[in-house]
């Protein structure tokens, strides 16, 4: 399925940037570029850590652990339980 659309919409910019941030989780390597580069100065580092301690709450799920195990939103069925996915 397409998970958001090809616009400047912005329900599509923040959908992009929400499975953005949740396909980066556990690849953060925690140098700070990103703060430092940051034009408005939000404090990536904490959000990603925030992200990745989500991850595994919510999912049950760390980067790194298991090369079977599929990153959180990246597994689409269509049974699916949740009814926003339908």
């Amino acid at each position: 399925p397409q998970w958001e659309g090809k616009s400047i919409d912005p329900t599509d910019t923040m959908t992009f940037h929400f499975l953005r941030a949740y396909h980066c989780a556990g690849r953060c390597t925690d140098c700070g570029a990103c703060e430092r580069v940051c034009p408005v100065g939000i404090s990536m580092r904490q959000f990603t850590k925030k992200l990745n301690k989500d991850a595994k709450q919510f999912f049950s799920w760390e980067a790194g652990l298991s090369l079977e195990q599929r990153p959180p939103l990246d597994v689409y069925r269509p049974d699916d339980y949740n009814a926003f996915i339908r």
